[in-house]
């Protein structure tokens, strides 16, 4: 019976262990900006010591719920005139077309007719 049970080896449960630990702090960081009061209550200070721009700058609560905000947009660059040429390709003079394999494709033949 016990080789029907697969046992785990050092790195799958140290992965195993990882991504739990990682579902729990983003279940947690969830929670805590969802909930105020939870919010408050992981502070040791009470809600009177917000700094004076009104934001907590160095929470981790609230800069994960505010997301990712980029500073700058990437840059466009636009391709040299030549490049973009070369890029585009022409349609030929005469269309060169090939009879079909088969008439009919193979899953779609002509109906059966009944043999009487």
């Amino acid at each position: 019976m016990r080789a029907l049970r697969p046992t785990l080896s050092c790195t799958d449960f140290l992965h195993r262990c990882c991504a739990l630990g990682t579902a729990a702090l983003v279940l947690a960081l969830t929670l805590f900006a969802a909930s105020p009061t939870a919010h408050a209550w992981l502070h040791d200070d009470d809600a009177a010591a917000v700094p004076a721009n009104g934001h907590e700058d160095r929470c981790a609560v609230i800069l994960f719920a505010s997301g990712v905000a980029m500073p700058l947009a990437a840059p466009a660059i636009a391709p040299p005139g030549d490049v973009l040429a070369a890029a585009i390709k022409h349609a030929p003079e005469s269309l060169c077309l090939r009879s079909p394999r088969y008439l009919h494709l193979p899953e779609r033949g002509p109906p059966a007719t009944r043999v009487r």
